[in-house]
């Protein structure tokens, strides 16, 4: 699968750089909408070309890969028509010319927020490392759990990449008052959104956990996961609007030094005391949450910090 799929990781990345362009300049239906059909396209293509049918030969992981691939595709030609041939939005000049000084600028947003993203990975593989002591049934779990949760934070991530477009465009043209109230209506939205999910969660975490296997093992482990992860939503999307304002003025690194934070605390915790005291498996993402709260803590008291750096400079210049 990852042979067939890493052919598509660097058409990730062009698509992703091309779409934050359009985010930034305010229009984040265009990307929105190219990345709804790509998922409708690869939803289509993998049973498809996994299982076959009439010519279509079954092709099994194979094919899950190659109709990621093709999604991709498709994503990268859609927007090659509309910069090269429509031009409705953008207009390409090709240049050869090289700007060390935003080269650095690119870098100095951008390695932190990309250290960001690895921090979860690293904070995941943690989790596996800690329960996989508890059986296969456990790492399956957290495999759908973890799904489950990830698709309940994906309003929130919509909302605030459009968020983080909107206060770098405020905070451009030193409009620093709507910086908060960009923050205080993104909290709320991302808050509400959060809060839904949560309740579905909890209400029906079976249901969710058994659509996806028939091991009652694997079911019960899901459940305590999803119940006391679900109860971390709102952090998590609080989370998700403090960066998205640390992105919007272009620094990133706070949110960085906070995930890392959390990966650290996380690992001291959960390699030490589930076996020093014999806690279970339940045990792990209460402590997953306990790190996740003093993340929030640390990156909201740095934005706050900031934003009134920022109100002062502004009072300064208006004086």
């Amino acid at each position: 699968y990852f042979r067939i799929y890493a052919l598509s990781l660097a058409l990730f990345v062009l698509q992703f750089v091309i779409g934050n362009c359009y985010r930034g300049r305010g229009d984040t239906r265009t990307p929105m909408l190219i990345l709804v059909q790509s998922t409708v396209l690869n939803i289509a293509l993998d049973p498809l070309l996994i299982f076959g049918f009439w010519k279509v030969p079954a092709l099994g992981v194979s094919g899950a890969a190659i109709a990621t691939l093709a999604a991709q595709l498709y994503s990268l030609a859609v927007y090659a028509y509309l910069l090269l041939i429509k031009r409705d939005t953008f207009r390409l000049r090709v240049t050869l010319s090289f700007s060390g000084e935003l080269m650095a600028k690119s870098l100095k947003i951008g390695v932190p927020s990309g250290l960001s993203f690895f921090s979860v990975a690293v904070n995941l593989l943690i989790a596996y490392r800690v329960i996989a002591v508890y059986g296969t049934e456990a790492v399956a779990a957290l495999g759908i759990g973890y799904r489950i949760i990830q698709t309940c934070y994906l309003p929130a991530v919509a909302l605030t990449m459009a968020m983080a477009a909107i206060v770098g465009q405020n905070y451009g043209a030193r409009l620093y008052e709507r910086i908060t109230g960009s923050l205080k209506s993104g909290f709320f939205i991302t808050a509400a959104i959060m809060l839904l999910c949560t309740v579905v969660c909890l209400v029906v975490p079976g249901a969710l956990i058994g659509a996806f296997t028939a091991s009652e093992a694997v079911v019960r482990f899901g459940v305590t996961y999803l119940v006391i992860m679900s109860l971390g939503n709102l952090l998590v999307g609080s989370l998700m609007a403090v960066s998205a304002v640390f992105q919007g003025i272009g620094k990133t690194y706070p949110v960085f030094i906070g995930a890392l934070l959390d990966n650290v605390l996380f690992a001291l915790l959960v390699l030490t005391l589930p076996h020093r005291f014999g806690w279970g498996f339940h045990a792990v993402w209460w402590l997953k949450l306990a790190t996740t709260v003093v993340e929030i803590t640390f990156t909201a008291l740095w934005l706050r910090y900031e934003l009134r750096r920022i109100k002062r400079s502004r009072e300064g210049q208006n004086s």
